[in-house]
């Protein structure tokens, strides 16, 4: 079970039809199953990539073994034979569909071959689609091979429906933009069981599987291989803080003696410590991707192979669901190459200015942000860097960025933000706590019950501002605020050498960057008098549900951080612009409380996931300020206070 990838390319489907190739199904492989659902959805995703303008769209990848037959250069198709069947199907489509007033449509020229061994209805029922005409639908062939014509006919069917007079568009793009990763395999592999262990296993490789094998086919020696792979799995599982997923020995060196405190974590220092097993290196040249066979086996096996003391110290206390990230890995890949590009280059974008050389924050072109910024220029030295700057940014991640406590309902939960850190009890055995990321002294374990009870701190107020953010871009993608929290946390560490995060330091960034936003969402600039700004706020503010949510998480953002009271640092930084209007506001809320039996208590305050503009009026308002329908925003209370703040 370790066989090894031999040589791995990328491919146009045009190059695929054109080039000199006969690829072979097995006998072992099933029949061709696909129908009207797989079929839609092929046709619709390379559709919609062509809509979008996306420069390449990856179809995933074939598994081959090549061999010679006859003086032939044959390839058997060990993975992939469904999604090949289908793409031969639609080029004999469109080849058929060829007329004299679409003559883009046909191939120039078409000299690959698909056959299936020992099923010659099969490869017959190929030949007659290649040549027929597409006037009418495909004729009914040899009932063994009908899930064929079938095939052909559903292909018809799209095309008339949803495609039309845009198939010679839909053929150039599909020729030249559309690609597949072929990978070889040895030539002295056991194909019928390598085909057993993938069919048994019954798993397709992600997108940032992909990504994995394709880094490590740069690596040269197997020792650095096992330590990127080892790197790589500790912070793909996102359930867990980054510190649990390496056994204890690594946990020290990588991250300090209390856990939280990593000093050696440049490329140099981590594929020098990484524990790869590999007595047998001695300067091998390697030049090979890791098989998919083996990151397979990696993915169903994974928990199965973490050591007993990684264990016992994870599923005791830190059981999975308890604390939810707020992205997956495959977006988290992205901002960390976005932060890699950035530092590497400084003119790379975030995603979200539309930059000529951005890295766009969207899982959805993972595969092309990766071949374009690092795999097509890739060396050893980049992907170790990269590696290095993956593993540093899960810890700051994992222990400076907001998680969501994932124990109470979809509407009850808390926001936490905390540091995995080691401690030893009375008879040495070191396991580990979760205390305040800022403000707390470290043994402090702060619950959210006493987390309410506190007077606003730094802490609380850098959960605030992330919380805002998080509710503002609730998805897994363009989390273009992250972005700028890692960018600044890895200035802390990488230029300033903080070994210890400044919370002040990340409060001031936070709130500056909160400031910026709110300006450039409102349409101010350095040149906007008061009078103008005054006019572009209530034009911003009176769009209805049109209206930017950020403006209204600001605001309440805004209200929390003065009325939680002076000896928060930051409101007494936003006193001074606004203090007449928040004192008038406070002293009114007060007043209010009082006659309702309600004194105030912001403490209790959390963002929470809002779907309409509507659900930010607030359910108990002010006396005298009039009902949301009633009221225009440009009258509204929040909305002086904006002036306040911005004008």
């Amino acid at each position: 079970m370790s066989e090894i990838v031999e040589k791995s390319d990328v491919v146009s489907l045009g190059d695929l039809f054109t080039g000199e190739g006969t690829y072979v199904v097995p006998i072992y492989q099933r029949a061709y199953a696909w129908g009207r659902d797989e079929i839609d959805t092929l046709l619709s995703d390379i559709s919609n990539a062509r809509k979008q303008g996306s420069p390449a769209y990856y179809l995933g990848s074939l598994v081959l073994h090549e061999d010679n037959r006859d003086g032939k250069t044959v390839c058997t198709v060990i993975d992939g034979q469904q999604r090949l069947t289908t793409l031969y199907l639609l080029f004999s489509y469109l080849k058929n569909r060829n007329s004299e007033d679409q003559p883009s449509v046909a191939m120039d020229s078409w000299n690959m071959t698909l056959e299936f061994d020992c099923r010659d209805q099969y490869t017959r029922a190929l030949q007659q689609l290649r040549r027929r005409n597409a006037d009418t639908p495909a004729q009914k062939g040899d009932a063994v091979a009908q899930s064929l014509y079938d095939g052909y006919d559903r292909i018809h069917q799209y095309f008339e429906q949803n495609i039309g007079d845009d198939s010679a568009e839909y053929c150039n793009y599909l020729k030249n933009n559309v690609k597949l990763v072929r990978d070889f395999l040895p030539a002295k592999t056991d194909l019928n069981h390598y085909f057993e262990i993938m069919n048994t296993r019954g798993q397709q490789l992600e997108a940032h599987e992909i990504v994995k094998a394709r880094l490590m086919s740069q690596l040269n020696k197997k020792s650095d291989r096992e330590a990127f792979s080892q790197i790589w799995d500790a912070c793909a599982d996102m359930d867990h803080y980054v510190q649990a997923n390496v056994a204890t020995d690594m946990r020290e060196r990588w991250f300090g003696g209390d856990w939280c405190s990593p000093e050696k974590l440049t490329s140099q220092d981590l594929f020098g410590t990484a524990s790869a097993t590999d007595g047998e290196d001695s300067g091998e040249e390697y030049h090979e991707l890791k098989s998919i066979e083996d990151i397979l086996g990696e993915i169903s096996e994974h928990n199965e192979s973490e050591t007993t003391d990684i264990r016992k110290v994870s599923e005791v206390e830190d059981h999975p669901s308890r604390y939810r990230p707020i992205i997956d890995f495959p977006n988290f890949l992205l901002q960390i190459l976005s932060v890699y590009m950035h530092r590497k280059h400084g003119d790379v974008a975030d995603g979200a200015s539309g930059g000529q050389n951005e890295v766009s924050l969207d899982d959805q072109r993972l595969l092309n942000n990766f071949d374009t910024y690092l795999i097509n220029d890739a060396n050893e030295d980049c992907v170790r860097e990269f590696a290095a700057e993956l593993l540093l940014g899960r810890f700051l991640f994992d222990n400076y960025i907001i998680k969501s406590s994932a124990d109470d309902g979809q509407n009850d939960y808390d926001w936490i933000l905390k540091k995995y850190k080691k401690t030893v009890d009375s008879k040495r055995n070191a396991s580990y706590v979760l205390v305040n990321s800022f403000g707390a002294d470290d043994g402090d374990v702060e619950t959210a019950e006493t987390s309410s009870q506190r007077n606003p701190s730094t802490q609380n107020n850098i959960v605030m501002l992330q919380s805002m953010f998080q509710v503002t871009e609730s998805g897994r993608t363009y989390k273009n605020a992250l972005q700028e929290m890692l960018q600044w946390l890895f200035k802390q560490v990488r230029d300033e050498h903080a070994i210890v995060i400044g919370d002040e330091a990340f409060q001031r960034d936070l709130q500056e960057y909160a400031q910026k936003r709110l300006r450039s969402v409102l349409g101010l600039d350095e040149s906007s008098g008061p009078e103008e700004s005054v006019q572009r706020i209530r034009e911003t503010v009176n769009r209805g549900v049109k209206t930017n949510h950020f403006i209204f998480n600001y605001l309440d953002y805004a209200l929390w951080n003065m009325l939680a009271g002076p000896e928060n640092v930051a409101s007494s930084e936003i006193c001074e612009k606004v203090r007449v209007e928040f004192d008038e506001l406070k002293e009114r809320i007060r007043k209010e409380g009082v006659e309702r039996g309600k004194p105030l208590d912001v403490s209790a305050f959390r963002f929470r996931y809002r779907d309409s503009v509507e659900h930010f009026y607030p359910q108990n308002p002010v006396v005298g300020e009039g009902s949301a329908t009633k009221t225009r925003m440009s009258h509204h209370p929040k909305t002086k206070t904006l002036l306040a703040i911005c004008a």
